[in-house]
């Protein structure tokens, strides 16, 4: 959106906020311009995929939780409700994205003979990456096809790591979040969950690739 729009915007925001949490807004006309600027500037550097239903929905949603009812309102205070919001939201993205990526499996998965596996593996050979079921892999591995080192399967996290990085958009949340995660090395349940079923699908996918070869 333009500065205008933005400015409007901001001010729509400040009132909600205002009227939800019970906080205080500056009195003065110069206070208030102040407020709307250097918020505005917040939700461009750390928000930029906020929009305003959602800020009105993390801050009516947070309810009795929000601490120092009445105190003057500030960027500080707004962190403290947003932020939370965000990791929440990043966390809910990844397990719908897993769910999303998933294609349906039969009930009957468990229970296929290794001949039924065989002509379904002729139909996933055709699948992309992301559409190649989970399960596949555990039948490869199980039957001595798909025989992975300790190295090999590190490998593969490293390439959902480098996968995961490139869908993500580093200036969003979600992006800033998995980049902290990737500095430190460590990562979310969530996050470990998805990089793993990625790391699956790559190797069903190479599989097959090395049987056309």
């Amino acid at each position: 959106m333009d500065a205008i729009e933005l400015d409007l915007t901001t001010n729509r925001i400040i009132i909600k906020i205002s009227m939800i949490t019970g906080w205080t807004i500056p009195a003065s006309e110069e206070m208030f311009d102040m407020l709307v600027d250097q918020l505005s500037k917040k939700m461009i550097e750390s928000y930029p995929n906020l929009n305003e239903e959602e800020v009105e929905y993390a801050f009516r949603n947070k309810g009795l939780n929000i601490k120092d009812w009445g105190k003057s309102l500030n960027l500080v205070m707004i962190d403290e409700v947003l932020m939370p919001y965000l990791d929440n939201r990043f966390d809910l993205s990844m397990q719908e994205e897993k769910i999303k990526d998933q294609p349906p499996v039969s009930q009957e998965t468990k229970t296929m003979t290794d001949e039924e596996w065989e002509e379904w593996l002729l139909d996933i050979s055709k699948y992309s990456i992301n559409k190649i079921p989970c399960d596949s892999y555990s039948y490869l591995e199980r039957t001595g096809k798909i025989k992975l080192t300790t190295e090999e399967k590190h490998n593969y996290m490293k390439r959902s790591i480098a996968h995961l990085s490139g869908i993500l958009d580093p200036l969003s949340r979600e992006g800033i979040e998995f980049s902290k995660m990737k500095v430190a090395g460590i990562y979310s349940a969530e996050v470990t969950g998805s990089l793993i079923t990625y790391s699956k699908r790559l190797a069903v996918y190479d599989y097959f690739n090395k049987q056309n070869q």
